[in-house]
């Protein structure tokens, strides 16, 4: 699947995608309406991408002026994709190698933007985000971005709340924050 940066600084710049199935990159035209929907919130922002697979995510925030991104990965060749992709596109960002429930422990303060997109079918959106809740990762202000597949059920934990849901293809975007 070809896979680029679609606007800001690095438009253009084609990202490679890990080899094999373990990882789906979020399709371009699916990231252009999530960022579409976030609008002028990304500028300055502090982002995290957890599951972040070949970092597209990470680099399209940079490209289009967040402050910061960190990025989590436990796969190995996912883990290679996101570190070529993000010394090729020269925009910053930083590489977390690991588990996504474990990593966000280092972390101190909150997000501005979060993007979750775990495997399908793990339940893996509502433990992370119960974490991130507990270690105050999730400020009054945050945006959460998780992408599921169309047919599973989000179970917010209690205190946050979706406020808008968009459905491309098998893919489910919600977008949520704190009640």
């Amino acid at each position: 699947m070809l896979v680029r940066i679609i606007a800001g600084a690095a438009r253009g710049r084609r990202l490679i995608a890990p080899a094999g199935n373990k990882t789906r990159p979020t399709a371009d035209r699916v990231r252009e309406s999530i960022f579409n929907v976030i609008g002028s919130r990304i500028i300055d922002a502090r982002v995290l991408d957890t599951f972040a697979g070949s970092g597209a995510m990470a680099l399209e925030a940079l490209s289009r002026g967040a402050r910061e991104a960190f990025l989590i990965e436990i796969d190995k060749a996912a883990q290679q994709a996101s570190r070529t992709n993000l010394n090729a596109a020269a925009l910053g960002g930083r590489l977390y190698c690991g588990d996504a429930l474990r990593v966000i422990n280092r972390f101190k303060e909150p997000f501005d933007i979060i993007f979750l997109d775990p495997p399908y079918n793990k339940g893996l959106v509502e433990k992370i985000l119960e974490k991130m809740l507990a270690l105050g990762l999730i400020s009054d202000t945050t945006l959460i971005v998780a992408e599921l597949d169309v047919k599973a059920e989000l179970i917010l934990p209690a205190g946050l709340r979706s406020s808008k849901t968009s459905k491309y293809g098998d893919t489910a975007i919600y977008y949520c924050e704190k009640e």
